[in-house]
């Protein structure tokens, strides 16, 4: 039940209702901790089993008016199940019930009906039943019956069919057959959904009465609905039905080795300026972990990009007509195109960059209709008024509060033009809309806090929303200006380059006036359009591009960049752009500008009202410049200018809690270890199965970019893996993530500390492990003895994470060769695998190879790296160089245990100081490829005892009898209590574990 709660928690929208249904056979504490989950979870418990249907019925009363989904408890959903669903069962007028596929799910089961079909993917279920949603085309499909372990019920089909039949179906089975049968007499499809896929361990829930429970329920719905069997016989033999379970062959292969990112639509219009920009900027740092569309709207035209490696390409496009106008609200025709897109492309969040040009309400009703979460940025102040920078008809900035005066206010662009008596008029019902819109966004995106404060005033019932995300760039953190990099300042008075669109909002009055004022002391440039009109005294370099803007600077040598917007800027990227160049700026004390100044300095601050102080500060400069005296210019810091990994990163969190419905534990950057086992093991294999589905947000960290400040993010933890400080600056590192507040987590599978590992490991990689434990914050090991030899060298909290195995990657061969007896002359072969530092624990083997069973065969053993030796005794099979990475290793594995026949593997293990605080993952990795196994009789291995791990002592004879007599007799069950219990309880399916892992790296206690 778990496992069904954690994911529906992650994969249900947060509007949801989730009724928990128990018999009374719960223990208490468990119900307890579900009701404490989340305040979605509402726990239903009766003093006594009513019995299953009961139950159900009760859920279904309880739920009111609403639809309904009934889900056991041993199930697992994956991303947008519940909107797949409830998108079926309105896609026609009379479909009442909504299934959805299965691993393991009787007729729904796929490929095979019946079967329980493996569908283990190296990235986990959720990336099973994205895939599937990605993939599958065929939005549904006519069924002869519901299925009850995840079905949708429309209200209106309950209301007209009843409920289920609780006195012919008490204790469960067939309730839904019967239920299906009673509704299509009355005229309502079931169908079932062929992209929404659902694990299923099926009959958990009833155990050994399973098959009796089947066979009367069977019979009761054969009495009932005597054409129920050649029905359901139909459906399953019809083409619709043999084609899903043809393609399923084919989508399985993919979903099991290939990552499926999810789908994200960015919503933006035609115009120029710095939101296009930024925001293929935010997809261009976000492609590795998620897959992006755009609409991109103007009045005329909707166009829609796919973006890929190589940039943004287009799809399609759509002409709305009549074209959209500033009145437009709810336009059918556009929700029906947003809706198609969300839905065809398996859309999991919407981020609206955007909603000018457009209807206002009709996209962001969209997403609300379809489920589907929605984060909303405010790049200017369009949602407070349509004039988008709040200056009125004498341009005067009016915050959103008109000022007294009559006259028009200034409208930026056609579209908005349309608007009429704004002014202590219309402007209020335009913000009676616009927060309407705003309402359906889960989360509200302002770049400054100056900004945020303005949508606080006037949206005071959305403040808990608004969050403050500031921009990043690709080129921050360049601290000299380029035109001074090798050669001191040209010669001549003051210079201040003023980049614009010029018009009255970015200052074009106020620059004029300056020139006035400070020429020719101050020789002022000017770029961008309308430059040209400014003033005679200026030079005009006319349009530019972003692009071109450093050779500009390069040209012009100037001492100063000038903003001079009159009303506030939400962000400004020129800003951005003159602080990554190294170049301070003359910038208006207003909104974000003048934020950003007084936060990092690198600027001079000018008083729209009043220009007399500033024209007598540039006047003197200018007479210390011709005279060639020092300037005295505000410095620009390193970090005034944040990086756009910093950005994506905090994007990339709220994404994951829009989505999710909870807020995220933190931010975790990791370095991996340098060895390919210990680091896929310990840290890359637990963080693929997380992707995309974790309670944390996983980037991976260079090191010296992150001591350079090259990497600007902030983690809540950086996770070090044993050896991550080997050549690196260690002090460096300690004192960034102390100064950014940023927990160090140390990660040890081995003992690379104490006087035991010396003379057993590089004297590099102790040093680096030892800087390593003294500055960690908290601890994570693989064992309890590892933890105890720690606990020596650091006060820090310490958590044991046993190692999982990557169930995924191992084949589990041990069905053609893992009995302990190969028939006829061939060898009888074992396998030991391992690192190159296992010499002496290959030794406590020598006598029990080559060696002979009870009936002559040869023993035989094949060595997979463990020592560098070649010697007779033992035959050793080299990795082919293009399977050195762990799961290509493990896939080698596989072939080669089957080309090989091996019987079983060994795990000896030299009794040793060193020894004692490794782990068992030879035996998993044994264990999972259904190997049987002879392990040493080791702390590492004590563990596994109870479930049939087969320990032999240290002795080199002992060694000997225990394979002779291994390699003589078949094991009893070679994959039996030790198999399953590792494939329960030791792979990364063991959500729990993962949990508590990522949750202890941000929060130890």
């Amino acid at each position: 039940m778990a496992d069904c709660i954690d994911a529906l928690l992650r994969h249900t929208p947060h509007d949801a209702r989730l009724l928990v249904l128990d018999d009374a056979s719960t223990d208490a504490e468990t119900i307890a901790m579900l009701a404490g989950l989340d305040e979605r979870v509402e726990v239903i418990r009766n003093e006594s089993n009513l019995g299953y249907t009961r139950n159900v019925n009760m859920g279904i009363r309880e739920a009111g008016a609403d639809d309904v989904v009934l889900l056991n408890s041993d199930t697992v959903v994956g991303p947008l199940w519940l909107q797949r669903l409830r998108w079926v069962a309105y896609s026609r007028s009379m479909v009442g019930a909504v299934s959805a596929v299965s691993d393991n799910a009787g007729a729904f089961a796929i490929p095979t009906a019946g079967a329980a079909n493996n569908w283990e993917s190296v990235y986990g279920w959720s990336n099973v039943a994205r895939t599937l949603g990605n993939v599958v085309r065929n939005f549904s499909i006519t069924a002869a019956t519901a299925h009850g372990f995840c079905v949708f019920l429309r209200r209106e089909a309950l209301d007209d069919v009843g409920v289920f039949d609780e006195e012919s179906f008490p204790r469960g089975y067939g309730e839904e057959n019967d239920w299906s049968m009673r509704a299509r007499a009355r005229q309502w499809t079931c169908v079932v959904a062929p992209h929404v896929m659902v694990k299923h361990h099926k009959g958990a829930s009833f155990g050994e009465e399973r098959v009796a429970l089947m066979a009367d329920a069977g019979a009761v719905v054969d009495e009932l609905h005597p054409t129920y069997r050649s029905d359901v016989r139909a459906w399953m033999a019809g083409r619709p039905m043999l084609q899903l379970r043809a393609d399923s062959e084919r989508w399985r292969e993919v979903a099991r080795g290939v990552l499926a990112l999810p789908r994200r639509l960015y919503v933006l219009h035609t115009a120029g300026g710095g939101t296009p920009a930024t925001n293929r900027e935010l997809m261009e740092a976000l492609k590795d972990v998620q897959s992006a569309l755009l609409i991109s709207v103007s009045p005329t035209k909707v166009e829609l990009f796919e973006h890929s490696a190589s940039g943004l390409h287009l799809v399609e496009y759509w002409e709305p007509s009549p074209r959209f106008h500033l009145a437009d609200d709810w336009r059918v025709d556009f929700a029906s195109y947003v809706a198609r897109i969300i839905i065809e492309s398996s859309i999991e969040t919407v981020h609206v960059r955007h909603l000018i040009n457009q209807p206002l309400g009709t996209l962001t009703e969209v997403a609300v209709r379809l489920g589907v979460p929605l984060v909303l940025s405010t790049h200017d102040f369009y949602y407070v008024c349509p004039t988008v920078n709040l200056l009125d008809g004498e341009n005067r900035y009016c915050a959103g509060v008109c000022t007294p005066s009559t006259t028009r206010c200034a409208l930026p662009s056609t579209f908005v033009a349309e608007a009429v008596n704004l002014k202590h008029d219309g402007v209020h019902r335009w913000r009676e809309r616009a927060a309407e819109s705003l309402s359906k966004a889960s989360a509200i995106i302002a770049t400054s806090e100056s900004a945020r404060e303005v949508y606080a005033a006037h949206f005071p019932q959305l403040v808990d929303r608004l969050v403050v995300i500031e921009h990043g760039r690709t080129d921050a953190a360049q601290a000299q200006p380029v035109a001074r990099r090798d050669q001191p300042r040209r010669p001549g008075p003051l210079r201040i380059f003023a980049p614009a669109n010029w018009s009255v909002q970015k200052g074009e009055g106020l620059v004029r006036d300056l020139i006035e004022r400070t020429s020719p002391l101050v020789e002022w440039h000017l770029a961008g359009r309308n430059s040209e009109r400014i003033h005679d005294r200026a030079v005009s370099h006319g349009v530019y591009a972003r692009d071109r803007l450093e050779s500009l600077i390069g040209e012009i040598d100037p001492d100063l960049v000038g903003l001079f917007s009159i009303a506030p800027e939400t962000y400004s990227h020129t800003l951005s752009e003159a602080w990554s160049l190294g170049l301070p700026v003359l910038a208006t004390d207003l909104g974000a500008i003048g934020e950003r100044v007084r936060r990092h300095g690198g600027g001079l601050l000018l008083d729209v009202d009043d220009l007399d102080d500033i024209s007598t500060v540039l006047m003197a400069k200018g007479r210390a410049a011709i005279e060639g005296r020092e300037l005295d210019l505000p410095p620009v810091s390193p970090d005034s200018v944040r990086p756009l990994a910093a950005m994506a990163q905090d994007y990339r969190k709220l994404y994951d809690e829009v989505t999710s419905g909870s807020q995220s534990i933190g931010a975790i950057g990791y370095v991996p270890s340098r060895g390919a086992g210990s680091s896929y093991i310990r840290t890359r294999s637990r963080v693929d199965r997380l992707q995309g589905d974790s309670p944390g947000v996983f980037s991976p960290v260079d090191l010296a970019a992150y001591v350079s400040g090259d990497d600007g993010r902030r983690f809540d933890a950086l996770l070090l893996q044993r050896d991550a400080l080997a050549g690196a600056d260690a002090d460096a590192v300690v004192q960034r993530a102390r100064q950014s507040g940023t927990r160090i987590v140390a990660e040890f599978d081995d003992d690379l500390i104490s006087q035991d590992a010396e003379g057993r490991v590089p004297p590099a990689m102790i040093e680096a492990s030892r800087a390593l434990i003294a500055n960690a914050d908290a601890v994570v090991v693989s064992t309890e003895r590892l933890r105890t030899v720690l606990s020596a060298h650091s006060a820090a909290p310490i958590l044991v994470s046993p190692n999982l195995v990557d169930e995924a990657v191992w084949g589990d061969v041990g069905d053609d060769a893992s009995d302990g007896h190969v028939d006829g002359a061939e060898p009888v072969r074992w396998v030991y695998w391992g690192t190159n530092t296992h010499t002496s624990d290959l030794q406590l083997v020598r006598e029990a190879f080559p060696g002979r069973t009870r009936d002559g065969r040869r023993i035989e053993l094949d060595v997979v790296g463990v020592t560098d030796l070649t010697e007779p005794w033992f035959t050793r099979l080299d990795v082919p160089r293009n399977h050195q990475e762990y799961r290509a290793f493990a896939s080698w594995l596989t072939s080669t245990a089957q080309a090989r026949q091996w019987v079983g593997g060994i795990a000896p293990l030299a009794d040793e100081p060193f020894n004692e605080s490794k782990s068992d993952l030879k035996a998993l990795e044994y264990s999972a490829l259904g190997l049987r196994t002879l392990a040493s009789d080791a702390t590492a291995y004590r563990g596994l005892a109870p479930f049939g791990l087969e320990l032999v002592s240290h002795e080199p004879g002992a060694w000997a009898a225990a394979v002779s007599a291994a390699s003589s007799e078949p094991a009893t069950s070679p994959k039996g209590r030790l198999h399953d219990h590792v494939r329960a309880t030791r792979t990364l399916a063991n959500r729990s574990a993962l949990t508590e892992w990522v949750q202890f790296i941000v929060r130890p206690h």
